[in-house]
């Protein structure tokens, strides 16, 4: 943690009111979409506010890379599912099984007229955070025990992956992505500052459209096409005052050779260190449309936020001119990016909506608390 950051307080502020809820969590993937989840629930355990007790499906597939959908069962009768895909569309089985459904990717146009739709609701924004009460030991075990029966070679390095992202030591020095030792929960975390100096970042991979999936490989161009001439677009109009580029990629070098950047500051610990020193952050959105893991990251560190059009949303009072300046295009980013670089009181304004929201809406402690009160039939949040 840098000099002069000092983390917000993690815990939920008043005492928990008896009966302390029992809940069972079953997971059917340890994938890397769910650390918040268990993050979440295991933060609410340590501070008292729960009895957990953690199982894997009897379908459970080994690994990180498997779909991120989780079940929960709260005081032996309420289900609630757990669905933090880029997709919109909810699992049939999983909505047919949940009393109440909770959905990354929630878009209420998209699921209008879906056969149960009342029983989704948003979960919120979403990115690979890990705390000290993740079960994270636990879940390893699971993709271990899991092996017995889905033994190949895809889910070996899977799991293998697993349990090294899941170590502090082992993730350091083998410098894996999205791991214990770079996405601990206080890596994130930081306070408003009001600077008058403006530094702007924007970092972004592109797609080659060959990796993904036939149904959104049309899609593949449009967002290229974007993140290409956003980074062109604040690199001539900012100069030494933007930080960013293209990731490294045979994709990117064929398409935007002349925008790639330095592979050292697309790691995710200089990624992350940039993006602490810069007050103006640009996002975009992924190949389906979902809201990327970037933008929880800098809610969490309650940066000033120019972000691409929104098509799905998290709950609250998350919106445009309050968190973030909005763009439909390069050049109505270039826009909204000027906005914040004329006025550090806007800028300041976002940071503090975004410190704020961080604490009411996504602190995996207060997100997981939020939907098990949405799921009790109530919004009544104390502290």
């Amino acid at each position: 943690m840098s000099k002069g950051r000092s983390a917000p307080e993690n815990r939920l502020s008043n005492p928990m009111p008896t009966p302390i809820l029992d809940v069972e969590l079953i997971a059917q993937s340890s994938s890397e979409y769910l650390t918040q989840v268990f993050t979440g629930f295991g933060a609410l355990e340590a501070q008292g506010w729960l009895r957990l007790r953690a199982t894997r499906a009897a379908n459970y597939v080994p690994g990180v890379k498997y779909q991120p959908r989780l079940r929960a069962v709260i005081n032996g009768s309420l289900r609630v599912a757990y669905d933090l895909r880029d997709i919109p569309d909810p699992y049939p089985d999983d909505l047919d099984w949940a009393h109440v459904y909770f959905k990354r990717s929630y878009s209420p146009v998209h699921l209008a007229g879906t056969p149960g739709c009342e029983r989704i609701h948003p979960y919120g924004l979403n990115y690979p955070v890990y705390g000290p009460h993740d079960h994270a030991g636990q879940r390893v075990m699971w993709s271990l025990q899991s092996l017995r029966r889905q033994h190949s070679r895809k889910n070996i390095l899977h799991t293998i992956d697993q349990a090294l992202r899941s170590s502090d030591l082992l993730s350091r020095l083998t410098n894996r992505e999205n791991c214990r030792a770079n996405c601990d929960q206080h890596v994130f975390e930081d306070t408003p500052r009001f600077e008058r100096e403006a530094r702007i970042n924007y970092y972004a991979r592109l797609w080659d459209p060959a990796g993904v999936v036939a149904e959104y490989q049309e899609n593949c161009d449009a967002v290229n096409s974007t993140r290409i001439g956003c980074v062109r677009a604040l690199r001539q109009a900012f100069g030494a005052r933007f930080d960013g580029g293209i990731q490294i990629s045979t994709y990117a070098r064929q398409v935007a050779p002349n925008l790639i950047a330095d592979y050292r500051q697309t790691l995710k610990p200089s990624y992350l260190r940039k993006t602490r020193q810069a007050n103006i952050c640009v996002t975009t959105l992924g190949v389906v449309g979902s809201n990327g893991w970037r933008i929880g990251e800098l809610v969490a560190g309650a940066k000033a936020i120019v972000c691409e059009r929104l098509c799905t949303f998290p709950p609250g009072n998350f919106a445009p001119e309050r968190n973030y300046l909005e763009f439909g295009t390069p050049e109505e980013c270039v826009q909204q990016v000027q906005r914040l670089v004329d006025d550090p009181a806007l800028r300041y304004a976002l940071a503090v909506n975004n410190a704020q929201y961080y604490q009411q809406y996504l602190r995996p402690d207060r997100l997981i608390w939020n939907t098990l009160q949405v799921a009790l039939g109530t919004n009544a949040i104390d502290g």
